[in-house]
Formats: C-alpha cells, sequence, structure tokens
C-alpha cells in the first residue's frame, strides 16, 4: 500500500503560502492537485467550498484549502477522503497569533455580529495542526491500490445477487476511501451487454470511480451509463441493474420513489454512513429503515478497511478527532444524581470527553448534525448549552 498521508500547514500571507504550496506541489500533475478557496489569491483554477460537494468519488494527490478568510468543518471532513496514499492535505493559514479575516461569518444572527462569534473551534484547530517548518516538496505517487478482500466480498455478492431473477436490494456502507464506488464498478464491468445499467448521483461528478471502474465492461461505453435521479423517474421499468452512488445526497422520497419506479430490478445503494454529510445517518433512519420494510429483502454490506491509504495511516484519525466525527452518547450513565446544568463553553472546549458526549448525543438525536455544529456548539453568540448531568 502507498505512504501514509500527510497534513502540512502553511502560514503567512495569503500571497506567500499560495507561493509556498505551488513550490511545494511543482512535480505533481495539476490535474492531481485540487485547490479549495475563493478570491483570486485560492490558487490556479481553484473550485469554491460549497462546490467541492460535486467532487465527491473523486481522488487527488493533493489537496490545497485556503483558510485565510474562514474555516470550514465541514469542508475539512469533505476533502481529507479525497487524497491517495502517499498525498497530503495542504491547509493555507494566517500567520501565528493570527485568524481568517471572517471567521465564523457564517455564524452571525442578529442582533449579534462578528465580534459576538467565539473562537473555540479555531483555537481547537490551531493546537490539532502539526508544527512543520520546511515541508518536503511532494512527489508523484504510483495510484495502484489493491482491491480488499472486503471489497472482493462485495463484488462476488453483488455478481452472485445481479444473476438471480428476484429483485436484490443492497446498501453498502462505509466511510470514505474504503472502495465502494470501485467496488460497484467492478460488479458493472462483470455484467453482459445485454443487460441494462443506469448509475446513478446527483450529478455524474460523484460517480467518476464507479464509471472509471465499469468502463471494462464489454459492449457498453460506462459514460453512457450515468442517468440523474430524474431522469431514472421518468425512465421507469426500463433498467435491469441500478445502483446509486452517494446516495445520501440524494433526498429520502427520492430515493423511495426510485425503488418505486423500479420493482423488477437489481437496485444497490452506496453512501458514507458516517462523516461530514450529517445526512450519511438519514439514509440509514429513513430510508434504510423504510427500504427495510418494503417486500422484498435487504442486504447490508460494510467496507472497514481503506484501499486509498494504509491501514495505519494517521490523517484520517486526525480529522475524525479534530471534527468528533467518531462521537457518540455516553454509554454509562452512572447511578448518581441528575442535575440540570448551563454548561460554561470555554470549559467545554477544554473538556474533550464531556465535549464529545455532548456533540456524540446531537449526532444521536438529529440524522442531519454535521461538523459544521460542532462549531456552531462552541461558537454561535445565539447559542447557550444546556444538559442534564449524571454523576
Amino acid at each position: 500500500m502507498s505512504a501514509h498521508r500527510r497534513l502540512i500547514p502553511l502560514r503567512g500571507t495569503s500571497a506567500a503560502t499560495l507561493r509556498a504550496a505551488e513550490q511545494l506541489l511543482a512535480t505533481l500533475d495539476p490535474a492531481q492537485v485540487l485547490w479549495v478557496g475563493t478570491g483570486p489569491g485560492a490558487g490556479p483554477a481553484a473550485v469554491s467550498p460549497p462546490s467541492v460537494r460535486k467532487l465527491l468519488g473523486r481522488a487527488f494527490d493533493a489537496v490545497v484549502v485556503d483558510l485565510h478568510e474562514d474555516v470550514s468543518p465541514d469542508l475539512l471532513g469533505q476533502v481529507h477522503g479525497f487524497i491517495w496514499g502517499g498525498g497530503a492535505l495542504v491547509l493555507r493559514l494566517p500567520s501565528e497569533g493570527e485568524q481568517p479575516s471572517a471567521l465564523g461569518r457564517n455564524l452571525v444572527v442578529k442582533p449579534y455580529g462578528p465580534s459576538d462569534v467565539g473562537t473555540r473551534f479555531w483555537r481547537r484547530l490551531e493546537q490539532w495542526l502539526p508544527a512543520v517548518s520546511e515541508p518536503e516538496v511532494l512527489s508523484p505517487q504510483r495510484h495502484a491500490p489493491a482491491a480488499t478482500d472486503e471489497q472482493d466480498e462485495v463484488v462476488r455478492t453483488l455478481d452472485e445477487a445481479w444473476a438471480r431473477s428476484t429483485p436484490a436490494r443492497h446498501a453498502l456502507l462505509a466511510d470514505r476511501g474504503r472502495g465502494k464506488s470501485s467496488a460497484l464498478g467492478r460488479a458493472i464491468a462483470s455484467l453482459g451487454a445485454e443487460v441494462r445499467v443506469a448509475v446513478a448521483s446527483m450529478n455524474e461528478a460523484a460517480a467518476a470511480e464507479v464509471l472509471r471502474f465499469a468502463a471494462d465492461r464489454a459492449g457498453t461505453p460506462a459514460r453512457g451509463l450515468w442517468r440523474s435521479p430524474a431522469e431514472l423517474l421518468r425512465a421507469a421499468g426500463t433498467f435491469d441493474v441500478i445502483v446509486v452512488d452517494e446516495a445520501a445526497q440524494v433526498p429520502v422520497p427520492t430515493l423511495q420513489r426510485i425503488v418505486r419506479a423500479h420493482p423488477d430490478a437489481h437496485l444497490a445503494f452506496a453512501t458514507t454512513a458516517r462523516g461530514y454529510e450529517g445526512t450519511g445517518r438519514g439514509f440509514v433512519l429513513r430510508f434504510l429503515a423504510w427500504l427495510e420494510q418494503q417486500p422484498l429483502p435487504v442486504t447490508t454490506v460494510r467496507l472497514h478497511g481503506p484501499i486509498r491509504w494504509s491501514r495505519t495511516d494517521r490523517l484520517e484519525a486526525q480529522v475524525f478527532s479534530l471534527l468528533a466525527l467518531d462521537a457518540g452518547p455516553s454509554e454509562d450513565l452512572g447511578r448518581g444524581t441528575i442535575e440540570a446544568a448551563r454548561l460554561d463553553r470555554d470549559a467545554l472546549a477544554s473538556d474533550e470527553a464531556l465535549l464529545r458526549q455532548v456533540f456524540g448525543l446531537l449526532v444521536h438525536a438529529h440524522y442531519r448534525t454535521t461538523p459544521a455544529d460542532l462549531h456552531r456548539l462552541l461558537d454561535a453568540p445565539n447559542l447557550e448549552v444546556h444538559a442534564l448531568l449524571r454523576e
């Protein structure tokens, strides 16, 4: 497997960090570098943070994020999964002791102003950053991830199910970088040319990995397989196999209508069940729970081991720690008395165990929770945190 991925902070003015990033990435294929930011100093052909969602499923040698104006926890949760083993997440940051010029602007609500927004999440991020003085120039990497035994088993499961006449329903759940999309593409590639196949997602770019692996299918150009959810609904009953990638991005009512419109087709839905989206929980709690109540049985398959990077890679664990992506409510409620309390947010930001319990409870209770809600929990000026505490 490829070398470990790295987190590289670059500090200074916007112009200085842009120059440093360009030097750092000079030997890489420009098509293998994703620049994220806004404005003329964001980098060559930079995409805006909201547009990153459209690239889900893609992979790059490096992702460069401009944090001179603001920090988006959701964006950080998105981009780390784009990076191949041996690559790097490069963060362009203000100089030591400074903060982004419009930090927390999305948290401003009347009657509060920008000066009322807290800086606790920004301090959390700064404490999380590694100390790097002179980062090494990144070298091009070979992108040859070997299929895992888990992924091979998923492909065999789909092959066997799709060979039967009874329509099959599958849900494929995994964290990013586990090979969900490539497994779907490999299964499609093994189908005969006579099988009518559709690959759906909210946009074609999000299905790029499925289509890339499906390109080996004899007799059918992979680029002709993609359909939007709306097209699937208009083409009711015309496909034998339908794969929906990044399914958590599709509204639940639309997913339900797709199932109803294609009762005789084999259906497979793949998504990230935990992570930045928040909708992953909605997929599991709302759509998957609904699907399991339908007449046809549903097989849920999970992938655990990464395929784009090493099992011992630290970047994923670092991002999960920063964003509390794996936080959950306490399983030990104790037997002491219960006390209602208003939590001091400075103290909460310094108590990692309590913060993870509070945020984990929010994730558990509300299926659309995202890392941006951790930022809001810590810094929004119009918010107080109350809890029932048991000793």
